[in-house]
Formats: structure tokens, sequence, C-alpha cells
């Protein structure tokens, strides 16, 4: 719906015949353009900062951007974030890890919780293999896998 938060504030409803109709027209209008703003602190545009944004449309989009620009480099992220709360993010971030290697280990976003960490767990040890350190999902108790210690300290 991106054609509402285009809509102009100085829009004319002249042809409105009915002033009800006219305010009626005004306040939804008024309502979808401020459904259109974020609360949320604004992305960075740095692909691995913002897979861990907190805004889960950020987290979303930073995905899409990870296939665009061909960032391997962000698989351990896109790995990490197949753990996500939000479904859409899931899904972003399922779809660029097949775009990026060409598997996808069986997992579907959308399937219970139990299923979806058996597939993550295979997406986890393909990334061990790989040499690549996949850092814990929020909450998540569980050290990074793969060599070489702390996520963290290996991000650029």
């Amino acid at each position: 719906m991106p054609w509402l938060c285009s809509f102009e504030a100085n829009y004319r409803l002249s042809w409105v015949r009915n002033p009800r109709t006219a305010a009626l027209l005004l306040i939804i209008g008024g309502a979808a353009v401020a459904g259109c703003s974020s609360t949320s602190a604004p992305a960075t545009g740095d692909v691995l900062l913002d897979l861990r944004h907190e805004d889960p449309r950020v987290r979303s989009q930073a995905a899409k951007a990870a296939v665009e620009g061909n960032r391997r480099d962000a698989i351990p992220l896109l790995v990490r974030n197949l753990s996500d709360p939000d479904g859409a993010v899931r899904l972003f971030n399922a779809v660029a890890l097949r775009k990026l290697t060409g598997i996808d280990h069986g997992y579907s976003p959308y399937d219970p919780p139990e299923v979806r960490e058996v597939a993550i767990a295979e997406w986890r040890a393909w990334a061990a293999a790989q040499g690549l350190a996949v850092p814990p999902a929020p909450g998540d108790a569980r050290p990074a896998a793969g060599p070489g210690g702390d996520f963290e300290e290996r991000l650029p």
C-alpha cells in the first residue's frame, strides 16, 4: 500500500457533495497516512547491521538487499534470522538463503517451531561446515556455531 503513503494532505475533495462523506474520507486518508510512518529507528543501509535491526520490516528488506548485492558474508545472519519471531522476516531470510546458496534444507517459515528447529539445525551445521559462525538468535543461550570463537569479534 505504498500509494497510501503518498496521499497529499492538501488533496481536494471538491468532487464529494456530502460534507459527511468528505470528512469520513479525510479521516480514513489521515489514518492511512499515519499508518505509513514508522516509530522505530530507520535502516542504516548496512546489510549486516540491518539484519540485526529492531524493526522486522528493516530485517526483511536487509535480506532482500543481501541477495541483490550477492552478500554471501550475510549468510550467518540470514541463518540466525530463520529463528525470528516475525514470519515475514523468516520468509525473506529463507528466500535469501535459497537464492544465495541454492539449497533450503527443507525449511518452511510457517512450519511449527519444533519442525523449523530441525531445518535450522541443518542450516547451522551446513554453515559450520563452510567455516561460517552463526550467531545465536536473540534469547538463544547456545554458542555461535562454527570455528573461530565469538561471532561478534569477527564482524567488520
